[in-house]
């Protein structure tokens, strides 16, 4: 795990997005707030969408698949924030 690894909280979040990216899984769009689990480069993130008349984009992370995995499942299960 990397240094910075809480398993119920995400390091940081930054507003600094990855120049491209794919989507490989999401949050239902219909709620406040949105996640996608993405990946750039071979690291993967949580890009995190605050759906208001200007939505915030936020991003945390770069991990690896199975880390990521790991943290998407524990988001999922409202086990981390």
């Amino acid at each position: 795990m990397s240094p910075a690894y809480d398993p119920g909280t995400y390091s940081s979040w930054t507003p600094q997005a990855p120049d491209r990216y794919r989507v490989h899984d999401f949050t239902c769009p219909c709620t406040a707030v949105v996640f996608e689990l993405i990946s750039h480069g071979g690291h993967y993130l949580i890009h995190k969408v605050i759906q208001l008349d200007h939505p915030e984009h936020t991003f945390a992370g770069n991990w690896h698949h199975s880390e990521a995995r790991h943290l998407w499942l524990k988001l999922l299960l409202g086990e981390a924030r």
